[in-house]
Formats: structure tokens, sequence, C-alpha cells
């Protein structure tokens, strides 16, 4: 249900921007890296049409093995445990509306608002012993968690450079364990394609 929600509202997000008025003649795409909680972490793509534009972040890593080794003479050791595998996912959608872009300047003032849907898979690999130096049966475990967050806040883009663009943000977020998050800063780097 969560699943088909995100991708619910990134195509509506998506499609929204791509049916809006165009006042720009500079349609502009940047890719780059970000790092927020409303707004995922990892690799971004920002799509900017006239004053509405969107985001979307997307980070995945697996890290280990299951394939594990043990000691065959673990004495007083009944059953040991090694961690396996993990795999990591992060996904950001989020709206941009643009307030200010200051005359064209090389400062943009606008909102945000989307959110993150964050994964997370641990795998834990356990052998058993028997009398102490023969090994028994080994199994594993694996432990799933998945968390989301939404939010808004304002954010601010100046570009240093000719195509390279630095965000920062500060939204407000709401996080799927009920907690409630005030101001935590978003940052994001960019090199912008015409």
């Amino acid at each position: 249900m969560r699943k088909t929600f995100f991708v619910g509202l990134v195509l509506a997000l998506f499609i929204g921007i791509l049916a809006g008025e165009n006042t720009d003649i500079n349609n502009t795409h940047a890719f780059g890296l970000h790092y927020g909680t409303v707004s995922g972490y990892g690799y971004g793509y920002r799509f900017f049409k006239g004053n509405q534009g969107c985001q979307f972040t997307l980070f995945a890593m697996t890290t280990g093995s299951n394939d594990k080794d043990f000691d065959a003479t673990a004495y007083g050791v009944t059953v040991d445990e090694k961690t396996g595998r993990r795999t990591m996912l992060n996904l950001g959608a989020n709206y941009l509306h643009v307030l200010n872009d200051f005359n064209k300047s090389n400062v943009r003032f606008y909102l945000l608002g989307g959110g993150a849907y964050n994964f997370y898979r641990k795998t834990m690999v356990y052998q058993n012993y028997i009398e102490h130096s023969a090994f028994g049966d080994s199994y594993k475990k694996t432990k799933n968690k998945d968390t989301w967050v939404l939010g808004f806040g304002p954010g601010i883009e100046a570009n240093p450079k000719k195509n390279i663009r630095l965000s920062l943000e500060l939204p407000v977020s709401y996080k799927s364990d009920g907690s409630l998050i005030m101001f935590i800063p978003q940052v994001g780097l960019y090199y912008y394609f015409k």
C-alpha cells in the first residue's frame, strides 16, 4: 500500500510539472548529490519548468555476504552469530515551487514539499554447536525495516559557478514512527544542464 502511494505521488508530481505553464524559455535539468530527511539522500535529479520543479533522489547499496566461516572449536559457545548481507534503499520525491528568483540572478528561493522512503534489510547468520567441537545446524534470520518521512519547508539555491548550484533547505518533517522533526538542514550540490 505504501509503495503504491509513493509511486503514485512521484508520477503525479512529474506529470503536474510537465503539464504546467512554461514561463521560462530555458527549462533546466540538473544532476548531483542530495542529503536530507525529506528529500532523501543519494544521487539527485532536479527539473524546473518556470516556477515549478521536482526533485528525485535514489540511493541503493548492498554489503556483506551470507557465506560465513565459523570456528570449529568454539568451546563454551552453543550458538555463534555473524552479520551477513545488509541492503539499504532510499527513494525521495519532492515538489519545488519557486517564490523568488531575484530577477533571474544566481539565487533562487523556493518552498519544497514531499517525502522519502527508506528500506533496510539485515541478515544474521547463526551456527549451532554440538558438544563444543562439532558443528550443528546453521540458519539465517532476516530483519526488514522500512520508514517514511513527509515534510515541507523553505529552501534556497545559489550558483557559485556557471552551472554548479548549491541548495540548502530547512523542512519540518513527520516520520512514520510518529515523531515531528523541526528544521533539520538538507543540502544538495547539482550540475545544471541547459
